[in-house]
């Protein structure tokens, strides 16, 4: 597929009633991302976003007379906002953490081995953290760290910081993924991207 030629938008809708349609579309998007944030992105098919209350309002707009593209627009616009502020509560956790880390055990994390994984740590789960932790148990000055051993109080402190971590960061990811995945499907929506299309498109 060749690049996507540039969306016109015409800005005709009336104020008041943009902001109306607007708010009822933040509504629906609302719905579908608490209905679909447990589920993985693969899982949710433009097909099913299509035959959503949220997609039938969204073909409303585009098929109106004239249409009302730019109430979508304000929509994108909405949920781009929410991407920005998820992601900056995301990496404050990631930070807030590490730093924690950093400080409890005496080593800067950019000295640590496995530090890539170490610094996307809420993409694994604990086995893939003892894993790190067991690289660096030898080279951390401000604990006597043993992940293997029975009840070492380090280890079980590490384990228990990165458990309340994990509980803030997966529902934030959750939400991030189903927010970023009603935007590609508004996005194709937009487009008028066929489900082939769609399929290319997502490799």
């Amino acid at each position: 597929m060749g690049p996507f030629p540039v969306r016109r938008i015409a800005f005709t809708t009336p104020p008041e009633e943009r902001a109306r349609l607007v708010r009822v579309g933040i509504t629906e998007a609302t719905e579908w991302i608490e209905s679909t944030e447990g589920d993985s992105v693969d899982s949710v098919s433009f097909s099913a976003f299509s035959g959503s209350k949220l997609g039938h309002w969204l073909e409303a707009r585009l098929s109106a007379e004239p249409e009302q593209a730019d109430v979508v627009h304000d929509l994108l616009a909405h949920l781009a906002g929410r991407m920005i502020e998820m992601h900056k509560a995301k990496q404050a956790e990631v930070r807030s953490f590490l730093d924690w880390l950093a400080g409890y055990t005496g080593r800067p994390v950019d000295d640590w081995a496995l530090k890539t994984h170490l610094r996307r740590y809420y993409e694994h789960d604990w086995a893939e953290m003892q894993r790190i932790l067991k690289r660096n148990q030898r080279k951390l000055p401000g604990v006597a760290l043993d992940v293997e051993a029975y009840k070492n109080e380090p280890a079980t402190k590490i384990r228990a910081a990165w458990e309340t971590s994990m509980e803030t960061l997966r529902p934030l990811l959750a939400r991030i993924g189903a927010t970023d995945r009603l935007i590609d499907c508004i996005v194709y929506r937009l487009y008028g991207l066929t489900e082939e299309e769609i399929t290319i498109v997502e490799g």
